[in-house]
């Protein structure tokens, strides 16, 4: 059982965590192995290495990391919510639940782990409780663009668009640097017939994506949500936040008679 107060306390882990935050990724995945090779109950070494590969899409090896993460840390919520991810992701919706449920069962508060739980109702085709769970997303990060966008969604599936509206406009003031609520947004105008709008959203959101850079912070693992949702996306048919989930709302979702 792991036992420490700050669970990345590890030389080999904190120079992984250093090269991570420098772009040195191989570098950091090294270090990281390293560190399980000094210490085989190592919590950061395979949380980080869990963390990895999501970003590399090898769900079975992250999935060994996270259930060891928790096998040696079991008070930690994050590990949870990202298992969650990963069977998320392997297409297992039931087993995704219970993992952001026992998220949020370590610690009620975690607001990406309410994203996630409210992003499976929605894929489940459960809109009332995915949006009591967005709800309560921005309620716990009254700041994230994130949370005001994955709300807007929800809204706009109930018929409720102004209220979307004005959840997209709020996520594009709190991060101009974000392109879904500005790809959402011009979904809004083109259903309204208001196409210069459209446009004008979209282009914004083009521009946000050549800037952008992908970035994963250590206890944000994210669901590409237009993947799960249906068909398949263009490459840039979504832009995950580094803070929480991000979901954008596709084709099937326009309404031409708004």
């Amino acid at each position: 059982m792991f036992d420490s107060s700050d669970p990345f306390d590890e030389p080999q882990v904190r120079l992984g965590m250093a090269y991570a935050a420098s772009g040195s990724r191989a570098e950091a995945i090294a270090a990281y192995y390293r560190a399980l090779h000094d210490n085989a109950d190592s919590f950061g070494a395979h949380f980080l290495l869990g963390v990895a590969a999501v970003e590399d899409a090898q769900w079975e090896e992250a999935f060994r990391h996270f259930v060891a993460a928790i096998d040696r840390a079991p008070a930690h919520a994050e590990p949870y919510n990202n298992l969650g991810v990963v069977y998320f992701h392997q297409g297992d919706l039931p087993s995704a639940r219970t993992c952001f449920e026992r998220a949020l069962s370590v610690r009620p508060r975690f607001a990406d782990a309410v994203t996630n739980l409210g992003i499976y109702y929605l894929a489940s085709g459960r809109a009332v409780e995915a949006r009591t769970c967005f709800e309560r997303a921005v309620a716990l990060s009254a700041r994230s663009a994130s949370a005001y966008n994955n709300l807007g969604v929800s809204l706009f599936r109930a018929g409720q668009f102004d209220d979307a509206t004005a959840c997209f406009e709020r996520s594009i003031a709190l991060d101009a640097q974000l392109a879904a609520p500005l790809r959402n947004l011009a979904h809004i105008y083109l259903c309204k017939g208001q196409d210069a709008e459209a446009q004008s959203c979209y282009g914004r959101s083009a521009v946000v994506r050549r800037r952008a850079a992908y970035r994963l912070d250590p206890f944000d693992v994210l669901l590409p949500m237009a993947e799960r949702l249906g068909a398949a996306p263009e490459d840039d048919a979504y832009e995950p936040d580094e803070e929480v989930v991000v979901y954008e709302l596709d084709e099937s979702d326009l309404d031409p008679e708004l």
